[in-house]
């Protein structure tokens, strides 16, 4: 005799055993009554059976091997300090991420660079990760030193400034004048 038909994940194992007898030969040219196998196909293995009087039976078992999820993450992986980003899992039916959320969106608002990792498990129960970093990007402090008088208009220029996101500006220096 020999254990049932097998199923499981590409990269994965099952151990075979088969009874009945003193010896065993099995297609893989194992001569153990059980065996583990990590095909990466659908395979059949075959065992012969022989007993202490050398009389012989030969069985057969089917291992399914199904494919892992092809689990992705999309989503906006740079932000500003105090913004977040949604960050999207797809390729199974159930999702776990690394910060303990278990939908398939999860909504992330890190104030440093951060990896988040997703586990993807399909219909089939096989699993497969995907992880991304988001990159946060500190807001630019920029200080303005000069001196006003009271009612006038400086001329700020911002120009050089565009290209960098957020800023807080303060004018430094402010006095009145008579």
């Amino acid at each position: 005799s020999i254990s049932n038909a097998a199923t499981i994940c590409n990269g994965g194992n099952v151990t075979l055993n088969a009874g009945g007898g003193t010896g065993y030969m099995w297609s893989n040219s194992a001569n153990t009554a059980s065996i583990t196998v990590s095909p990466t196909s659908n395979t059949t293995y075959t065992v012969t059976v022989t007993d202490a009087n050398t009389c012989s039976a030969t069985a057969g078992v089917s291992v399914t091997v199904n494919s892992l999820p092809n689990a992705a993450i999309t989503g906006n992986t740079t932000i500003c300090n105090g913004n977040s980003t949604t960050l999207t899992a797809d390729g199974g039916t159930i999702y776990l991420w690394s910060n303990n959320d278990n939908t398939a969106g999860t909504t992330v608002a890190p104030t440093t660079n951060t990896a988040y990792t997703v586990t993807v498990t399909d219909a089939n129960s096989c699993s497969a990760t995907a992880s991304v970093s988001v990159s946060v990007n500190q807001p630019s402090y920029h200080s303005i030193t000069t001196t006003l008088c009271y009612g006038s208009i400086y001329p700020f220029n911002g120009q050089n400034l565009a290209q960098a996101g957020t800023y807080y500006d303060t004018l430094a220096n402010t006095v009145g004048c008579d």
